[in-house]
């Protein structure tokens, strides 16, 4: 597993990222973390990407923002199936990459949906 801190997921994201707007959010559920929109600024579209880590071996208690995670989802949600499908505006595509590359690099597993695994 891997630390999830909060904080430190969003400024790593908001150094990889750039032409977007990023806040964190409630948990969907209880076995995510506090989760963290990635809004597009640049161009039309107000794609939003959303990540959230999660475990399936539990619940977390009431402290989201610092726990371990199994793996971390990242989806547009834009459709059922996760990951990036739906989506063809070039900002998007090239901020989920950039979210991968950025959630990777600080050891997480990334999946395209945690309902996969539930």
């Amino acid at each position: 597993m891997t630390r999830w801190k909060t904080d430190e997921v969003v400024e790593q994201l908001r150094n990889a990222l750039r032409g977007v707007h990023i806040q964190k959010c409630e948990p969907g559920g209880d076995v995510d973390v506090e989760n963290i929109i990635v809004t597009m600024m640049e161009g039309d579209s107000g794609d939003q990407l959303f990540i959230a880590g999660f475990k399936t071996d539990g619940y977390y208690g009431d402290n989201r923002s610092d726990v371990d995670v199994e793996m971390v989802e990242l989806t547009c949600g834009k459709d059922s199936r996760g990951g990036l499908r739906g989506v063809f505006e070039p900002e998007t595509i090239r901020a989920y990459a950039e979210a991968m590359i950025a959630l990777q690099g600080m050891g997480f597993e990334v999946v395209p949906r945690l309902k996969d695994y539930f």
